[in-house]
């Protein structure tokens, strides 16, 4: 109730500042600093109605004031910086607002020094910020910072900032599937006096984790919660309930309720499609959610023109409606989201083709697939940290196998060795991706004869992370952690990761070649490998993903595939073989164990 009241309120002070913004305009307030105080906080309030064109118009008016009227170091300039990196991530325009709290983390900490309270407001959001760009590791470590500056700052916990670091740290451990942990934050994170929006995020966060554990009535429960409190403060026409709508809609659509998820994310996309406009990351995520339910409802046509409509909505200067068409490689940002249309996209294609069997269509999904690839390893090497590169791995397995499937019927259709070269590429490169990372940083810095100070500088900055983290992660483990330990801990991580990424950085700009060769994921061709092989050597590869095993043998001189759809008993005796064979229980075993290894292998 208290937040409804505050929005009442909010909404009653925007007509107070339309006032004052006609006294400006008559010319009868001279001192700019008042006025851009005015459109400030008219921008502010703007934004907090989710009417964020309006608010950033008011923004760029009180900036110009502010730039031409202070010191570059004054800290009046970074909570402006600050308030108007938060309007513009709420917005969507989450690169902008990175740069705008950069500055402003710049300004507070020449004036305060690291510990001051809005550099963890800053360093929060920008936690929120790579959590979007599913930099999962860099957000921990930006959050962790914050959570530091946060504890020295408040007593207690309740202060919202405070529970929008818990969240933030239950949203990391449920996507490193420790649900235990994630829901411990998460808890920790809701007030239980009033509704706030970090409530609507976690109800919503907790809701997918729920449904992630297959405890379905517990996820349509905060499901419900989410939409509840965010129509509540927020009203039904917000961003935020919005994004309610299509986590909810997704729940339905994987529960195959497409008809009430149609529902809500139709009102979803009306709402961002009125606040945002159609270039934004948020309506290309809510179109692809639509096409998605078209997806698995079995109307893949319909699904396509939402994908392909996803598409245009994220990519800058694309706008083309064919579904042959594609975006460039150059015109590719690396976004999740974009990544998620293009697989799908080339998942309908292929789901056409299987009712028409027009050659066209597949030729056109493997691209889209090929362009998938190229933007995932874009992604992925946007990434410093190999944990955030592995929580990647369900998606990259997905885009891979349908890639290999794709390729293979083209070559069973048209005999053109080219598609069977390319399912073995496909193949390779999902089993040896991160393998791959960890030669090609070795071989980089051997190439490049990186100097011998530099990598023992690096060689001690991870001894040093994993030092730390260590101490964290045994002090968790405690009955009673102490905290103090844990901040002073979590800071020195925050300042080693820091040093280690402008290590990197430095490196990409003093050995050019360093960035292409520690990322370099090209494999061996297939041709290359049967030349390597002599006459009396057979290749035996396979690739085993829920439902297909695909096994390649190769000789000199041939190639061939055999594609398997797996049963539904093939996982459970997998893993029954692997236990058996582990030898943990070698002295132990009986006869009935004899009987259920032939069994399983059977």
């Amino acid at each position: 109730e208290d937040g409804i009241r505050d929005l009442v309120r909010s909404r009653g002070l925007v007509d107070v500042y339309k006032r004052q913004l006609n006294i400006i305009s008559l010319g009868e307030i001279s001192k700019s600093r008042t006025v851009a105080m005015c459109f400030q906080n008219t921008g502010i309030l703007f934004a907090t109605t989710g009417e964020y064109s309006k608010a950033g118009e008011y923004f760029m008016q009180s900036l110009d004031i502010y730039e031409s009227t202070l010191q570059p170091d004054d800290p009046a300039l970074g909570r402006v910086f600050l308030n108007f990196g938060r309007m513009l991530q709420l917005s969507g325009r989450i690169d902008e607002a990175l740069d705008f709290y950069n500055k402003a983390e710049n300004i507070f900490e020449k004036n305060y020094g690291p510990d001051f309270i809005l550099i963890g407001s800053t360093l929060i959001n920008k936690a929120t910020i790579y959590n979007s760009y599913s930099d999962y590791e860099r957000a921990f470590n930006y959050n962790n910072r914050a959570l530091a500056i946060f504890q020295q700052n408040y007593s207690g916990s309740n202060h919202d900032n405070m529970r929008t670091a818990y969240m933030n740290l239950g949203y990391y451990y449920e996507k490193k599937s420790d649900f235990r942990q994630a829901i411990e934050y998460y808890e920790k994170s809701i007030n239980l006096e009033r509704i706030t929006p970090p409530n609507i995020k976690t109800y919503r966060n907790m809701a997918n984790l729920y449904s992630a554990i297959n405890d379905y009535e517990l996820a349509d429960l905060y499901f419900n919660k989410s939409i509840e409190c965010s129509t509540g403060l927020f009203g039904r026409d917000h961003p935020e309930t919005a994004l309610s709508y299509i986590s909810y809609a997704r729940f339905l659509t994987q529960n195959a309720d497409y008809s009430k998820s149609h529902e809500l994310l139709s009102k979803a996309k009306d709402i961002i499609y009125e606040k945002h406009g159609e270039n934004d990351r948020d309506y290309s995520n809510v179109l692809m959610r639509i096409g998605n339910n078209f997806l698995e409802s079995g109307h893949p046509e319909q699904a396509l023109i939402y994908f392909q409509e996803a598409i245009a909505a994220i990519t800058e200067d694309f706008s083309a409606t064919q579904a042959k068409v594609n975006p460039t490689p150059d015109q590719l940002v690396p976004d999740q989201f974009l990544l998620n249309a293009l697989y799908l996209k080339a998942k309908s294609l292929h789901h056409i083709f299987w009712n028409n069997n027009d050659d066209g269509l597949l030729i056109n999904a493997l691209e889209t697939y090929d362009l998938s690839i190229a933007l995932l390893n874009r992604i992925r090497t946007s990434y410093l940290s190999e944990e955030s590169r592995l929580i990647i791995t369900a998606i990259t397995s997905d885009i891979l196998t349908g890639a290999m499937d794709c390729a293979l019927e083209l070559y069973y259709i048209t005999g053109i060795s080219t598609y069977l070269e390319k399912a073995f590429q496909y193949s390779e490169q999902g089993k040896a991706m991160v393998l791959l990372t960890a030669f090609g940083e070795i071989d980089a810095k051997q190439l490049l004869q990186v100097s011998p100070d530099v990598q023992r500088f690096e060689r001690s900055l991870k001894h040093n992370l994993e030092f730390y983290n260590n101490l964290v992660y045994e002090e968790r483990l405690k009955e009673h952690p102490d905290e103090t330990k844990i901040n002073l801990w979590q800071t020195h991580v925050f300042e080693l990761n820091q040093q280690y990424d402008s290590l990197i950085q430095a490196m990409f700009i003093e050995y050019p070649d360093y960035y292409e060769l520690r990322f370099d994921h090209s494999i061996l061709s297939l041709p290359d490998l049967q030349n390597h092989l002599l006459a009396d050597e057979v290749l035996i590869a396979y690739t085993l993903s829920d439902l297909i095993l695909f096994a390649f043998a190769v000789t000199p001189d041939t190639a061939i595939v055999t594609r398997f759809e797996i049963p539904d008993s093939f996982h459970h005796n997998l893993e029954k073989l692997r236990l058996q064979l582990s030898g943990d229980n070698l002295h132990n075993y009986k006869l009935d164990d004899f009987i259920e290894f032939i069994h399983a292998s059977s």
